[in-house]
């Protein structure tokens, strides 16, 4: 253990606390719905990696905002600090190969166009790429050493008189090896935003040129392209955020704003996991109008920029068909009514047997129920 103390003041793990409690909460309430959603008879997922990749990242988000609040509790600090590093991988992992295996299987479970994806190698080498960042992401954090001297895991921690938070560094050597903090944190930051800039591109790209078979099958491109569009809305939306919290990285020097900066990365990473399931169709067209109120479909150029009004027009025209068919299906029930009705007055051998059986039921009685 070293002899370096650092002491936290209550002005500053304070604050720090309120920022991971509050998003903590946040994190919560997105991971709650969720759950609530999916216990609905109703929802079902295609595959099962689907499933789990999801609600991988989802959980992951809140457990990062939770080691945020226990790292302040003393004895926690020793390994709350890994165990923040650890889900903030998870997070970015479980995001970018959902986003590989949702372009996988819309085209992979089209017949129709099941030759119009992406090979199955370029998935191979995207997969084995994010697993090496997650590795060296995991396993490069312990080597890392900061500028007070001290490394991720802590020898031991507590409150002093003063209400100071008082950590004491476990200067431990592997093999050596000593990483500083913006060297990694640089590195695993551009491996992780190319990765997934990598995979925004196989969408831009599939978007661009998908367009040609718009005729072929109708009803097959819609939903395939409906799909396409909103991973590629949603990953822009978390994506803008992680380049500013990049910048700020490089010129706030307050350890607070860095601190709100990553939350909100973390925070719309798990939001836009959340909206990317079809079942939350609702909240994702008030993300879109939201986004379309506040002009920010503009930070787009040429054709890019209209994608968040066609997404508007698709859920609309879906909203009115199926008020439609509600419609149809109503008027449909109330013309088989009337036929039923219309049987009652026929009088036939079976109906006047069952009045019988029934004699506080009368034809007037059926007519004008």
């Amino acid at each position: 253990m070293s002899s370096v103390v650092i002491r936290l003041s209550p002005l500053r793990w304070i604050p720090g606390l309120m920022v991971y409690f509050i998003f903590g909460i946040i994190a919560f309430i997105i991971l709650r719905n969720e759950l609530l959603k999916r216990k609905q008879s109703h929802v079902t997922f295609t595959t099962t990696w689907f499933k789990l990749l999801s609600i991988t990242c989802i959980i992951s988000c809140f457990l990062y905002e939770i080691c945020g609040v226990i790292m302040f509790i003393p004895g926690f600090c020793v390994f709350s600090g890994y165990f923040i590093s650890i889900s903030f991988n998870i997070v970015v992992l479980a995001m970018g190969f959902y986003q590989l295996h949702r372009l996988y299987y819309c085209f992979a479970n089209e017949k129709v166009h099941s030759d119009k994806g992406y090979s199955k190698w370029i998935f191979v080498i995207m997969i084995i790429i994010g697993v090496l960042i997650g590795v060296y992401s995991s396993i490069a954090i312990l080597f890392v050493q900061y500028p007070g001297g001290h490394r991720v895991l802590n020898g031991k921690c507590a409150y002093n008189d003063k209400y100071e938070f008082e950590i004491y560094p476990f200067n431990y050597h592997l093999f050596g090896i000593k990483l500083s903090s913006l060297s990694y944190h640089a590195v695993r930051g551009c491996a992780f935003m190319i990765w997934d800039l990598c995979t925004l591109a196989l969408y831009m790209v599939k978007i661009w040129g998908f367009k040609k078979y718009e005729t072929e099958e109708p009803i097959v491109y819609k939903r395939i392209m409906s799909i396409l569009h909103k991973i590629f809305i949603l990953t822009i939306f978390y994506e803008v955020i992680n380049v500013m919290n990049v910048i700020g990285n490089v010129f706030l020097r307050n350890p607070l704003h860095l601190l709100c900066l990553y939350q909100l990365f973390i925070l719309s990473v798990c939001y836009s996991m959340y909206l990317m399931m079809d079942y939350n169709q609702k909240q994702y067209t008030k993300f879109l109008k939201m986004v379309y109120f506040l002009k920010l479909h503009w930070i787009f150029c040429c054709y890019w920029r209209y994608i968040i009004a066609e997404q508007l027009n698709e859920l609309n025209e879906d909203k009115q068909q199926i008020a439609n068919s509600i419609i149809m299906n109503k008027q449909q029930n109330n013309n088989n009514d009337d036929n039923d009705s219309c049987k009652f007055e026929t009088r036939d051998v079976s109906i006047e047997q069952t009045m019988i059986k029934m004699p506080e039921l009368s034809i007037a009685t059926c007519i004008h129920s």
